[in-house]
């Protein structure tokens, strides 16, 4: 986790960024950071908001963390 806050500091083109935010959510929700990982999809998401993989990403982190409920409220928002 701590080094890809570090990356993500640093100056990058978009593409790395949102790689970059892609894979701290992850990180952050296998490390039961729940609030934080969908922070970090949100963060990505300013950058890229059509990005498909990026929704898909908000909803695995609630499916991971047993929201079920809001993994289907937000599939259904689309």
């Amino acid at each position: 986790v701590a080094t890809y806050r570090k990356a993500i500091e640093s100056p990058a083109d978009d593409g790395t960024r949102l790689n970059l935010l892609f894979r701290l959510s992850q990180a952050l929700e296998f490390a039961g950071k729940t609030d934080e990982a969908l922070a970090a999809v949100d963060e990505a998401l300013k950058v890229a908001p059509e990005a498909a993989l990026l929704h898909y990403q908000r909803g695995w982190v609630h499916f991971h963390a047993r929201r079920c409920r809001t993994v289907v409220s937000v599939s259904r928002r689309g």
